[in-house]
């Protein structure tokens, strides 16, 4: 198998950013239907840190509310758990912090990562404190 590279540039990104967040129904069903999720809802962000911010209760949670600085909190860590985070709000940024104690990304202990609008971030637990993710940080 031959792997490919393809290096994302200007307009190529946006072009590709546009295309998913058009489609996010789309991609929204079959996330759903490939990984077998049973449960998914949404969630309002809320609070402005790590202390008071949402918790999030789904393995795919659709997010309202966020406007820059509420946020929601992921639950405490458990290897291999799968959490999607769906930002709804077209404008404004979400906030998402791990479990005190936790890291997102090997950053600082409790310090959260802020996706874009319209955006989904996929989380994953790699230990009992520590999150890989993958998501568009808002600029």
């Amino acid at each position: 198998m031959t792997q490919v590279t393809i290096k994302n540039e200007g307009a190529f990104e946006n072009t590709v950013r546009t295309q998913i967040n058009a489609n996010f129904d789309e991609i929204y069903a079959a996330v759903i239907s490939s990984l077998f999720i049973t449960d998914s809802g949404s969630v309002a962000a809320a609070g402005s840190n790590q202390g008071t911010a949402a918790s999030l209760a789904y393995t795919l949670n659709n997010v309202t509310a966020a406007d820059g600085t509420k946020g929601v909190i992921l639950p405490t860590a458990t290897t291999g758990t799968v959490i999607l985070v769906y930002n709804s709000v077209a404008t404004n940024g979400l906030p998402i912090y791990p479990a005190t104690s936790g890291t997102i990304n090997g950053g600082s202990a409790n310090a959260a990562i802020t996706i874009e609008g319209k955006t989904l971030a996929i989380l994953v637990a790699t230990d009992t404190t520590n999150w890989a993710a993958i998501f568009t940080a808002d600029t």
